[in-house]
């Protein structure tokens, strides 16, 4: 065919046109991008995932890892794993993030929960609410709850229980720094932001939520305004549990508010009347107070120099313990609330309930002094154990020890021992247990926790 072409150039023009009719480029389809899920926080330092927070109760276990990951081992049969079943937790699993097979359980993957907060260890009852505060890649916050709902502790508008984690969308003025939870299945969760904001929402039969009323909440409302600088809020703890819970705030001013259930007179006031919004807590309490809500007058001075404070005791057998000073290593210790197997630890055979709080004394009625620790060791209704921790490092252990119920000493709350160097008839006040040779360190982990229907879990 070539040699039938008689002109050079048009030899050169039909290879020019085959060319570019053979060769020219064909587009080929470019598939749309395929979602792709965050990738998983990693560890901090390049080691395996630690334990930095525990939350939990007689039947559930709550954990947060430095790498921001959720846990739950336990009962399940209202959601508490928030897995998307009602499967027993035999082993931990990872919340929002567990049994893959299973619809709508990667909802936290990729997401950094920096702190947690779960119901259980207010109550021995199985059923309880969860939760995480997540921190974003902006630096925004956000509350994710799920498990038990039965009067609004979720936060999400219902009483629906959550199957998975689930956002709180309440809008909250500032940025979220902290959350609490406490009261079993009658839960409450509050919420602090770095203005001095204190939300709340859940059970309110007895004023928990200290909203001025009894009315159950199923959406974060303000409490109080706590303000910053010397006002801000520096430790807030839940006592008691079950429908019973009291609460705490002790402000960087070193001053002291409570509210909630008082039936033993837990919260320092001078009765036993229950108090539905957050009060001062006076050295001699209030007088004139006749009922609920009732507040009276406040009597003695105003506590201004609380250095540190404690809740202990399951449900509504609860007790309240400060101490109050200027310094770690210069402080005295005061208790109030129930006092039945010597909780309280303020005299010689002395099992009165305590409703102002009064010094506490051990060995021999000594003054107990320089406290920095005090966690209780916990069973059903009113046998709690008392353990205390003070600056020197000594540890001391009292309140019920039927059987020696885990004190750590041998001598039975009926009958301490003549051979005891401390014995004094018809009295367990917390006494000597362990002398820890090294000088107390600020950093030491707590080798108690919170094992039952007891206050919110601790940290380790």
């Amino acid at each position: 065919m070539i040699s039938s072409l008689t002109n050079p150039t048009d030899l050169s023009a039909s290879i020019i046109a085959f060319t570019a009719l053979t060769f020219a480029p064909v587009p080929i389809p470019v598939p749309e991008p395929v979602p792709q899920e965050a990738p998983e926080p990693a560890e901090p330092d390049g080691q395996p995932p630690k334990v930095i927070q525990f939350e939990g109760g007689l039947y559930n276990s709550l954990v947060l890892f430095n790498n921001g990951e959720v846990h739950y081992a336990g009962y399940n049969g209202n959601n508490a794993a928030g897995d998307n079943t009602t499967t027993v937790a035999n082993s931990y699993l990872r919340c929002g993030y567990a049994r893959t097979n299973k619809t709508g359980t990667s909802v936290l993957r990729g997401k950094k929960a920096i702190r947690i907060a779960s119901s259980a260890g207010g109550d021995g009852n199985e059923s309880c609410a969860n939760y995480a505060l997540i921190e974003n890649a902006d630096g925004t916050r956000e509350i994710w709850s799920w498990g038990y709902n039965g009067y609004g502790q979720l936060g999400n508008g219902t009483t629906t229980n959550n199957a998975v984690p689930t956002k709180i969308t309440t809008a909250l003025a500032g940025k979220i720094v902290e959350i609490w939870a406490t009261g079993g299945n009658y839960g409450q969760l509050y919420v602090l932001t770095d203005i001095g904001n204190m939300y709340s929402c859940g059970y309110n039969a007895y004023g928990q939520l200290g909203l001025n009323d009894a009315t159950n909440r199923s959406s974060l409302v303000l409490v109080k305004s706590w303000g910053v600088g010397t006002s801000r809020v520096k430790k807030f703890i839940c006592g008691g549990g079950n429908t019973a819970s009291h609460l705490f705030v002790q402000q960087e001013n070193n001053t002291l508010w409570s509210w909630g259930y008082n039936g033993y007179g837990q919260l320092g006031h001078g009765h036993t009347n229950s108090i539905y919004a957050p009060l001062q807590v006076y050295t001699g309490g209030y007088t004139g107070s006749t009922g609920a809500n009732v507040i009276g007058t406040s009597s003695g001075s105003a506590i201004t120099d609380c250095w540190d404070l404690w809740a202990n005791g399951p449900q509504n057998y609860a007790a309240t313990y400060i101490s109050r000073g200027s310094a770690v290593n210069s402080t005295t210790a005061y208790s109030c609330g129930h006092n039945g197997q010597y909780n309280l630890s303020t005299g010689a055979a002395d099992t009165a309930n305590k409703s102002v709080f009064t010094t506490m004394l051990v060995n021999n009625n000594t003054t107990l002094t320089n406290v920095v620790d005090v966690v209780g060791n916990v069973g059903s209704g009113s046998y709690n154990g008392l353990f205390l921790k003070r600056y020197n490092g000594e540890w001391y252990a009292g309140g019920y020890n039927n059987g020696c119920a885990g004190v750590g000493h041998a001598d039975n709350y009926n009958n301490r021992q003549y051979q005891d160097p401390n014995y004094t008839a018809s009295n367990n006040l917390a006494k000597n247990n362990i002398q820890w040779p090294q000088a107390f360190d600020q950093n030491y982990v707590r080798i108690i926790q919170r094992i039952a229907n007891n206050s919110a879990g601790q940290t380790i």
